[in-house]
């Protein structure tokens, strides 16, 4: 997630990751140069041992279901 207005008009400010989230020009730079090298997933603004972790999560887990929990995390914390 990245510090911009949409997060603050979105409400998400309640969730534990909303003071840890990267500049948009940081996430920006590393999304471009993960295309120049022609990746398809790009981790920003973690450490390299946890950018490890989610690389090895957005490959081997079906993406549906990344998705559905991120949304129950959100669903939780937004309440």
């Amino acid at each position: 997630m990245t510090k911009t207005e949409f997060f603050k008009k979105a409400v998400v400010n309640k969730l534990p990751v909303y003071g840890k989230m990267a500049e948009a020009a940081a996430v920006a730079q590393t999304g471009y140069n993960a295309m120049l090298r022609g990746r398809l997933n790009a981790v920003a603004g973690l450490s390299a041992g946890k950018v490890l972790f989610t690389r090895l999560l957005l490959i081997l887990l079906p993406k549906k279901l990344l998705i559905r929990q991120i949304r129950r995390m959100n669903e939780i914390y937004a309440s």
